[in-house]
């Protein structure tokens, strides 16, 4: 059978196995057989001789007759519904000659079906015989009440698949299927909605959210008339839902609960269907945007705006309004429970809330209903708050501002406000809609004249008053705050202000209601907020987050008729001004964060503001850079360098049409530092870190090409130093050009000038070395063995500083990135290979003291300032080591056991006996200097480090800067590294193996977890004895939390870890105990809590002998100062308690 459907066959062959397979459906001895070869004949292919529509005729009469489909078993029910589907959907007009013979047959066989997978099939069956019959006089139309009966027993679907079910069958599958079957044939309406309005009202919450979601997407599918004849019921369904009984005759403005959001959520969204549905039958569904002439009064609007709810909102506004009290309302104060509850998103909620959300649903719902709300809303409202202004203004009058709150007008006001706002959301989401859907399906040519707006009139005539309105609602909003009256109520005036604001200016632009003059002053009074925080802190973001809906509507419509730039041209200028004016660092970082947040909106605004802030660098940098001392310009540039490495840089893309941006960056930096005295050697280490990180993330961002543009710059704008500090001499000026590169020797160029030994030492190394981190592979001249000197002399400089560290990292970047092979076309004889480049890294001079600590006698030697520069130079290679193991590593290089092999030396070293008390024999009196001492503990710790580093993801050496990296070379290094422990733990005392147990610790702590799986066993004994040895110092603290958080892993894991700590229980209890005392950290409490609560989950007959040692323990947690550690240990004891119990 597994060949038949795709064999190829002559017509007479197929027919006549056609016929054999047909007539053994009868046979029940082989009804599977026969079943099987009868759907590899349907389903073969024409090119291989498919079957004929007779023969498919004779399958459909043969199966009908003798298969009894729900008296047989799973499997075959399941190979009689295929059969019967691929009949309908390949064969449909040769079976529908059958006429109601096929649809009684397919009733028969689906009814009372239970099986999920026979289900799927039933129900795609059902849509495939509604679609064979559209006609009103054919069979499905006579059978349709008896057929929508089978299928609307399994409404709601109930169905939990059984764990691991390898079927893949879920509930949203089975309830997606059965929806498309109820609006497969209009001749299902009626029941079908009754049926579902029914449901409606069942307390069954999965019954309810699935007769909302299949009422809204019935409504869209069923016609308008269908829906327009159900209005009533549909109206009063839903709006027993949205106004639930025990609470109908309350007053608008009582508080009501909602105790389930998602009911509330869908209610509103079917809302919105169902009005579209209706809708339909008026509007024109061949075009995207437009409405009829006459607005057809349809039943269903009708019904929600005439309700006596929308008219007890309308009369209370217009009451209030015109009013000087309001009868509506007993109480003359207005309680804050009320503004609360009509403000809220979620929770509990008032009526007159309720009513707003259902008039921006059925605004948004069509054109037509669009203009409906708007004329019966928007003059009302603007009355009432136009009235509220001019009749009560608090600040000139100097009126009791308790008594403005509490008084039912200014609480209409907000009403007003509110109801306005959100129904020109609603219109706005509409238009955005439309014009979307027209960019998809239409050419943008004469927009203007395709578009019609005028279902947008009503808001089109009174938009200049809603703009001063809700301007003034932010004025207002920020008095009532500023006179600390209510700051609830004066947020909430703040914010309805700009989401009005909003929603008037992202109007697509051919739709647009607002002239280009209307639109400026709303940019203008948003932009006068943004540019003043400390003035407007309580609605700044609102105001940042309205930009950004501004910018992406400029950008999603830029080619919808005319593009809009007004924040591009208005208010960027403006940002750039107050940035370079502000003196304040919080002024700036304001500003900082509204350029994040426009750069990541638009491409466009993102390429404009990179462009000026690169001509600012240029301007600030050679007078910050050269200040060792921060002050306000300090700060600033720092800042501003910041935000373009972390925020902008990152943004910019190197297909996209910012890819000039990174470019531009760069040669503002370098021409900065061009800028600058030759005498310059001290800067500001804030300044030069920003300017390091810029500079990487900008060359990560440019191509192959521009890379080695800016390192020859780079290189030029070193040498042009050099030929000014040799103007005395006679030597011959560098000049530095690609072509010059690749076909002349660095070293040569440089020895021309007497200032070689100078340049390591400038500064200008460190940004040459962000270069190098951050290029491709493939610049054959940094593998020459001049750079490598010059990093590595540079990364041993005696100061501690970026510096330092930035050039070990360009050193290990050009050993990772290192080609093989492709010499050819470059002519300098000290091109390296790769093993000579890391010979000549670990047999220089340069790194020859590290070598020597290992061999030293303590500190007696360093009584000059040579030992102390030794010292210093030991502590920078073990530095430029770890950095170089980690390059090395990452390559899966197997020299890196060499430089491993060197930290564990240095651990294991008798130096470190430094670390001993002072009453231990041992212990060493005649040294000279506390400094010494610690330098050389100081030594230890990079070392122990040095082995984190050679592990951990680093922002240096990673895939973003193009750095080779070799699957799975972290595993690779541990299974290296264990053995070298275990035999470096055997040879030494007490004091060296505590730092043996740091070295472990940062070497597991950066490791995959999953990765220390698989070594478990040897890993986990070690962890545990390094956790007491760790814990009494405060600077091991990060290291402890990170040994636990692994130890935690291993408690957890149902594989490995349970099964290695199962043999350590005792042990893992006797360790965790003393360091719920901890006091150095309360993370580290807590997750020692977690960690035991983890181990009640190892074997019970190891575990409850520990019980009473645990529970007392405990006590002391249970008091202790924080809540989080009090809260955990809670729940430790009752995890404790329960296993006691058992």
């Amino acid at each position: 059978m597994m060949g038949l459907s795709t064999t190829k066959l002559v017509e007479p062959v197929v027919h006549s196995m056609a016929i054999f397979f047909a007539d053994r459906l009868a046979d029940w001895h082989g009804l599977q057989g026969a079943l099987l070869g009868s759907l590899a004949l349907l389903k073969r292919s024409k090119s291989v001789g498919a079957v004929s529509e007779d023969d498919a005729v004779r399958f459909v009469k043969s199966a009908l007759e003798n298969l009894h489909v729900q008296a047989l078993t799973q499997q075959d029910r399941i190979l009689c519904l295929e059969l019967l589907e691929s009949l309908l959907g390949t064969y449909a007009a040769a079976v529908s000659s059958l006429g109601s013979d096929l649809v009684y047959g397919v009733c028969a066989a689906i009814e009372g079906e239970t099986d999920p997978r026979c289900l799927l099939i039933s129900f795609h069956i059902v849509e495939l015989l509604a679609h064979m019959f559209p006609s009103p006089e054919g069979p499905v139309a006579d059978c349709a009440e008896d057929l929508f009966d089978i299928i609307s027993r399994y409404f709601p679907v109930s169905f939990t698949p059984p764990p691991n079910d390898a079927r893949g069958i879920t509930r949203e599958d089975l309830a997606t299927s059965l929806q498309k079957a109820f609006v497969s044939t209009p001749f299902f309406s009626s029941s079908c909605i009754s049926l579902l309005l029914e449901k409606l009202s069942s307390r069954l919450h999965i019954a309810k959210i699935d007769s909302l979601k299949y009422l809204g997407l019935c409504a869209l599918d069923f016609s308008g008339k269908v829906m327009a004849e159900f209005s009533k019921p549909i109206w009063v369904a839903l709006k027993s839902e949205l106004f639930p009984s025990s609470v109908s005759n309350k007053g608008i403005f009582d508080v009501i609960p909602n105790n389930d959001q998602e009911i509330f959520n869908e209610t509103i969204i079917c809302l919105r269907r169902c009005i579209k549905a209706v809708q339909n039958q008026g509007d024109n569904p061949d075009r995207v945007n437009f409405m009829m002439p006459e607005i057809p009064k349809q039943e269903l609007l009708s019904l929600i705006l005439e309700d006596d709810s929308v008219g007890d909102l309308f009369r209370f506004i217009e009451h209030c309004t015109y009013s000087a009290s309001s009868e509506l309302m007993t109480d003359g104060n207005i309680s804050p429970q009320w503004i609360v509850a009509l403000i809220n998103e979620e929770g509990a909620t008032s009526k007159a809330r309720v009513m707003i959300d259902i008039l921006s649903a059925v605004a948004q719902a069509s054109c037509s209903a669009c203009s409906c709300v708007l004329e019966k809303v928007l003059q009302l409202n603007l009355t009432a708050v136009q009235e509220s202004y001019s009749s009560q203004n608090i600040i000139t009058e100097k009126r009791n501002i308790s008594t403005w709150n509490a008084g039912s007008r200014q609480f209409a006001n907000l009403v007003a406000l509110l109801l306005s706002t959100k129904v020109v959301n609603a219109a706005n989401g509409l238009a955005q809609d439309q014009a979307y859907t027209f960019i998809k399906t239409q050419s943008p040519v004469n927009i203007d004249e395709v578009v019609n707006k005028y279902w947008l009139e009503p808001l089109f005539v009174r938009a200049p008053d809603l703009v001063d309105a809700y301007v003034e609602a932010v004025t207002v909003g920020k008095q009532i705050i500023l006179t600390a009256a209510s700051n609830t109520l004066g947020l909430q005036y703040c914010q309805l202000g700009v989401d009005g604001l909003r929603g008037l200016a992202t109007f697509p632009a051919p739709i647009s209601l607002l002239s280009s003059d209307q639109v400026n002053q709303i940019i203008s009074f948003l932009t006068s907020i943004l540019l003043d925080k400390e003035q407007y802190d309580f609605i700044w973001n609102h105001v940042l987050k309205a930009f950004s809906s501004i910018i992406a509507t400029e950008e999603t419509f830029k080619d919808f008729g005319s593009p809009r730039t007004y924040v591009l041209d208005e208010v960027i200028p403006q940002l750039l001004k107050a940035l370079v004016q502000s003196k304040g660092i919080q002024d700036v970082d304001a500003n900082l964060q509204a350029i994040s947040t426009f750069s990541a909106s638009r491409p466009l605004v993102l390429e404009r503001l990179l462009d000026n802030l690169g001509d600012s660098i240029s301007f600030w940098l050679p007078e910050t850079i050269v200040k060792s001392e921060p002050a306000g310009d300090t700060r600033k540039v720092e800042s501003i360098l910041r935000c373009i490495s972390q925020d902008l840089l990152p943004l910019c893309n190197l297909e996209g049409g910012d890819q000039a941006a990174a470019p531009k960056i760069l040669h503002s930096v370098w021409s900065s530092i061009e800028a600058l005295p030759v005498s310059t050697l001290k800067y500001s280490e804030q300044i030069m870190a920003a300017c390091m990180e810029v500079i990487r993330v900008a060359v990560q961002k440019c191509n192959a090409a521009v890379q080695e543009d800016v390192f020859s710059k780079a290189l030029q704008t070193v040498a042009d130093r050099v030929n000014i500090c040799d103007k005395c001499n006679d030597s011959k000026a560098i000049a530095f050009s690609k072509k010059d590169i690749c076909k002349q020797s660095i070293p040569t160029l440089f020895k021309l000038s007497s200032c070689y030994q100078k340049i390591q030492e400038t500064w200008l190394i460190a940004l040459l070395a962000s270069i190098v981190i951050a290029v491709r592979p493939g610049l054959l001249y940094l593998q020459e063995k001049f750079f490598l000197k010059l990093f590595l002399d540079a990364a041993l400089d005696k100061r501690r500083s970026p510096y330092t560290e930035s050039a070990a990292q360009a050193l290990a970047s050009i050993l990772n990135k290192w080609v093989e092979g492709k010499k050819e076309n470059h002519l300098s004889s000290d091109l390296l290979t790769l093993e000579d480049a890391i010979n000549f890294v670990l047999t220089s001079e340069s790194i020859s003291p590290v070598k020597s600590f290992m061999n030293s006698n303590g500190l007696e030697n360093l009584d000059n300032s040579d030992g102390f520069l030794l010292s210093h130079k030991r502590l920078q290679g073990v530095q430029v080591l770890s950095w170089v193991g980690k390059a090395l590593a990452m390559r899966g290089d197997v020299q890196v056991k060499d430089i491993a092999v060197l930290l564990l030396s240095i651990l294991k070293s008798s130096d470190l006996e430094l670390g001993k008390d002072p009453k231990h024999e041992g212990y060493r009196m005649n040294k000279e200097s506390e400094e010494h001492e610690e330098l050389t503990i100081a030594i230890a710790t990079a070392a122990a480090e040095g082995l984190g580093i050679i592990i951990k993801e680093s922002k240096a050496l990673n895939k973003k800067h193009y750095a080779t990296v070799r699957p799975l070379y972290k595993q690779r290094f541990l299974c290296s590294m264990l053995p070298l422990f275990f035999q470096a733990l055997r040879e030494v005392g007490n004091f060296e193996r505590i730092w043996l147990l740091r070295g472990l610790g940062h070497l597991i702590s950066e490791t995959p977890h999953t990765a220390l799986m698989s070594d478990v066993q040897l890993v986990l004994p070690l962890l545990l004895e390094a956790l007491p040895a760790l814990s009494k110092d405060s600077r091991d603290m990060n290291l402890v939390l990170a040994i636990l958080l692994v130890l935690s892993s291993f408690l957890v894991d149902t594989h490995y870890g349970r099964n290695a700590a199962a043999d350590h229980v005792a042990n893992i209890v006797t360790r965790l105990i003393p360091l719920l005392q901890y006091q150095f950290s309360m993370t580290v409490r807590e997750t020692v809590l977690q960690c035991l609560g983890a181990v009640v989950g190892l074997p019970y007959s190891r575990v409850y002998p520990l019980r009473m040692q645990v529970l007392k323990s405990l006590s002391a947690a249970l008091d202790d100062p924080k809540r989080g550690v009090r809260k955990e240990a809670v729940r430790c004891h009752r995890i404790w308690m329960a296993i006691s119990s058992k």
